[in-house]
């Protein structure tokens, strides 16, 4: 860290308390994942959009579904928590899930087609 020249950033040590809105000033909150530190980051940049990809709270892979591998299914949880304070503090903000399993019709679903040439948009709000 030292040597690269890096800003250390701190997070929250009570689980599901609050998200972050000012970065320089306060710590990122603690919601079970570092999607979430990473999405409360992306967030303090305001951006136009966000792509939630392979982080789809299902027990499978996204090229191997009959996969059961463990639960995420907890993480839905925080995704809600996510969605409510990006809506209120980011409206801005357009969240778009590609191919949801776990999430779906949470977001703005994005499917894409499996020959690779295309997309398809389905929208569930």
């Amino acid at each position: 860290m030292y040597r690269a020249n890096a800003i250390p950033f701190l997070q929250e040590d009570v689980f599901g308390n609050k998200w972050a809105v000012d970065l320089e000033n306060e710590p990122l909150g603690d919601f079970g994942g570092f999607v979430f530190s990473a999405l409360q980051f992306i967030l303090w940049t305001n951006p136009d959009k966000i792509y939630i990809a392979g982080c789809d709270c299902n027990s499978g892979y996204a090229y191997d579904n009959k996969s059961l591998l463990s639960d995420h299914s907890g993480k839905v949880n925080g995704f809600r928590k996510f969605k409510d304070f990006a809506s209120r503090m980011y409206p801005e903000t357009e969240i778009i899930s590609v191919n949801p399993i776990g999430l779906k019709g949470m977001f703005k679903d994005l499917y894409t087609n499996t020959q690779g040439d295309g997309y398809e948009e389905k929208c569930h709000y």
